[in-house]
């Protein structure tokens, strides 16, 4: 896999760190990396091109009261679809980074166990990127990492998508078979991708849309239980 990251972060010795790591984890894996260093927001958002990079690190706290968590946001705003993983020394930060759908945290000083680690989620999690809608005729290619979740409508599996939906002939059942792990059955009519669930409350599972799924009984201890195993990765 050939990766595009981005680093956000104004200290330069923290950025070398994290940079050995990188290349490190890259000669091992068998993956390339190409690497674009900034040290303010307002540098990355001059030079952001929507989906210009895969990864996206950050820095929390920089300098001059900037916050790396408020640049992210703005990323996001203008379509940035990537993973944002944020570097801290806080742990008080880590909860925060949910609002802009972070895919992890790492904390300072960063190793190579953790950072390895991180990337290895991160390949688990996109290495089958796409998933192939069929519909008559018609092929259309969508990133899972967009598939909010699925949903039964009569005959039909809905793809629900932050602008947009697909509706597909095909079983939830048949559905499942051809998903990555992040996607997970929470009730006879829904499966969800683990990486948009926002809390679970009782029986009550709130997705990142605003979706309020109540997780069938059978279901309900599975989906908590990845929900905490994605999390701890």
């Amino acid at each position: 896999m050939n990766l595009k990251i981005a680093v956000l972060e104004d200290k330069e010795n923290d950025y070398r760190i994290l940079e050995s790591a990188l290349k490190i984890w890259s000669e091992g894996s068998g993956n390339r990396i190409e690497l674009f260093w900034y040290q303010t927001g307002n540098e990355m958002l001059k030079s952001f091109e929507q989906d210009g990079f895969d990864i996206l690190f950050s820095d929390i706290e920089l300098e001059e009261n900037e916050i790396g968590l408020t640049f992210c946001g703005r990323l996001r705003e203008l379509g940035y679809s990537g993973e944002i993983i944020f570097l801290t020394a806080f742990r008080e930060y880590v909860f925060r980074g949910y609002d802009v759908r972070a895919l992890h945290y790492l904390l300072k000083p960063i190793t190579q166990e953790t950072l390895s680690g991180c990337m290895d989620k991160y390949l688990t999690i996109h290495a089958g990127d796409f998933y192939y809608f069929h519909k008559e005729n018609d092929i259309v290619k969508i990133r899972y990492y967009d598939m909010i979740l699925i949903r039964k409508e009569k005959h039909d599996a809905v793809i629900q998508m932050k602008n947009m939906a697909y509706a597909e002939r095909v079983s939830l059942g048949e559905m499942e078979k051809r998903l990555p792990p992040q996607f997970v059955r929470c009730h006879k009519s829904y499966i969800i991708n683990i990486m948009y669930v926002d809390s679970i409350v009782g029986s009550l599972i709130y997705m990142a849309d605003g979706t309020q799924i109540v997780a069938g009984r059978k279901y309900l201890a599975d989906v908590r239980k990845e929900l905490l195993a994605f999390a701890q990765k």
